[in-house]
């Protein structure tokens, strides 16, 4: 985190001598970001996040599991019958909703793992795409002679 100190002197309560302080103004970006990645705690803070996210993540799925009813009645469990009866319509607002907000869920969930353990995102992506890491040069840039 990128801080900006500068040094006030202030007398302390009892008057008896200078006391240095120090203001510290966080960068509007740089503290948004430690937020949603770090929750402000650093690397205990980013390991708490993985772990909600991928605990939130296996919650959407095994919600999925136990909402799926087969491949027959899907697509109707994922709308909205007008013109039914209030049991009928909390039941489908019940189904569709639950099964549209899983999906974003599971989207901001699979995020937050990915912010929480980028190494081993960046491990399963090699190992699902069968592609390789680029070779670094100096200063994180492309090797020399090779695209970027």
């Amino acid at each position: 985190m990128h801080r900006n100190p500068s040094r006030l002197r202030s007398r302390s309560a009892t008057g008896s001598g200078d006391v240095d302080c120090f203001l510290r103004y966080l960068d509007a970006g740089t503290c948004h970001v430690d937020l949603h990645h770090n929750l402000l705690a650093g690397k205990t803070g980013r390991l708490v996040n993985g772990i909600g996210a991928l605990a939130l993540l296996l919650l959407c799925i095994t919600g999925a599991v136990i909402w799926w009813p087969g491949p027959r009645l899907w697509k109707q469990r994922t709308l909205i019958h007008r013109g039914t009866n209030w049991k009928r319509l909390n039941w489908d607002l019940h189904h569709a909703g639950g099964f549209w907000l899983a999906a974003g869920l599971a989207f901001f969930a699979f995020t937050g793992f990915v912010y929480g353990f980028p190494a081993f995102a960046r491990g399963a992506m090699y190992a699902l795409t069968g592609s390789a890491p680029r070779p670094k040069g100096p200063h994180g840039t492309a090797a020399k002679g090779k695209p970027a």
